[in-house]
């Protein structure tokens, strides 16, 4: 599909174009603002010359991701040129491209009356990349991607994992206790990815759960030290791996070593993790059932496409934190915030 951005700005509109044959996304040029109607017709124009399908158009939210006045003033100009151009429009978070975009600009030595349009255009591509990376399930910047309905978002397991989740939960209320899907997998269903893995804590023990799972049918290994249990479900093609864990709080005695865990609370469990977007439960009790616990913001972080660690010694604790942040933002297109890369080349080095 062949892609059109636009960037609006004060007194330019900056246009970048994406070819899926060749998967590149390149700026094209500024456009002097001349007024609304004229700029659909020339936007329309450049849609046409490159035949596109679809017009991406960068929204201006604020830092956490609501939007303001100037939201609304973009969204006016979007159903304008949806109406002139004929094609979708689709609105994308547009925080920090601009930023992004002057940076990239300087570094290449562009100053000056050139480097303010040319910004705009930069900015346009920086949208029209994060859109491409988000279609093909790399990433998210947009906030109207992360679902209101968490309970809805849970729909993007696939119907074994949903068969997983049920019955995990239903052995949980049969020891009267609960769980919670937690980590990567809930990171992947608020991206709009299908998780790869399950991961559940339970507040309560993990074993008896476990227990009742593998008198099912199911079989296990144990990691009693760390309160945790791997099962295997069966299936009709095969098994499904779910990670069960007790809520537990860690003390590492030096750093890298091996923590020392106890059981405690989910929110002390969540405040553990390595990174916020990965410390966030969605709750399973069929009471309650996809309650979201965020007590570390890690929503708004995956709308800002941001990788932060929960406290300063976190690499300290466990250096492979390191290589898990790097993978991240490889895989899904959020980069570590300033502080974060600050502490990962401190401990490398």
């Amino acid at each position: 599909m062949k892609l059109l951005s636009v960037d609006v700005g004060g007194q330019w509109i900056g246009l970048a174009a994406y070819d899926d044959e060749t998967g590149i996304v390149r700026p094209l040029f500024t456009l002097v603002r001349r007024g609304s109607r004229e700029d659909f017709e020339r936007i329309a124009e450049v849609a046409r010359d490159h035949r596109v399908a679809r017009i991406i158009v960068g929204l201006p939210v604020g830092r956490d991701g609501s939007e303001t006045g100037q939201s609304e003033t973009v969204r006016e100009f979007g159903r304008g040129l949806e109406r002139i151009a004929g094609l979708p429009v689709v609105f994308w978070d547009e925080r920090h491209t601009s930023q992004e975009a002057t940076a990239l600009l300087a570094a290449q030595g562009v100053t000056g009356e050139d480097r303010k349009a040319r910004e705009h255009e930069v900015a346009a591509a920086l949208i029209l990349e994060g859109y491409v990376a988000s279609v093909h399930g790399q990433t998210v910047g947009n906030p109207e991607a992360i679902p209101k309905d968490i309970a809805g978002a849970l729909g993007r397991l696939t119907p074994a994992q949903r068969r997983a989740v049920a019955r995990v939960a239903a052995s949980t209320e049969a020891e009267g206790v609960c769980a919670y899907l937690v980590g990567g997998p809930v990171r992947d269903v608020l991206l709009g990815c299908e998780p790869t893995e399950l991961d559940c804590v339970i507040e309560g023990d993990a074993l008896p759960v476990a227990k009742r799972l593998v008198d099912a049918g199911a079989r296990q290994r144990v990691h009693a030290t760390f309160g945790t249990v791997s099962v295997w479900l069966p299936e009709d093609d095969g098994e499904l791996r779910v990670d069960l864990a007790t809520a537990r709080r860690e003390r590492y005695p030096r750093p890298g070593a091996l923590p020392e865990v106890e059981p405690a609370s989910l929110e002390d469990d969540l405040r553990r993790r390595d990174f916020s977007v990965n410390a966030m439960a969605v709750r399973l009790a069929s009471e309650g059932f996809g309650t979201l616990h965020d007590p570390c913001g890690g929503e708004h972080d995956l709308q800002a496409q941001r990788i932060r660690t929960l406290h300063a010694g976190s690499f300290a604790d466990d250096p492979t934190r390191i290589f898990r942040a790097v993978a991240l933002e490889s895989r899904s297109g959020m980069r570590m915030d300033p502080e974060t890369e600050r502490q990962a080349r401190d401990h490398l080095a």
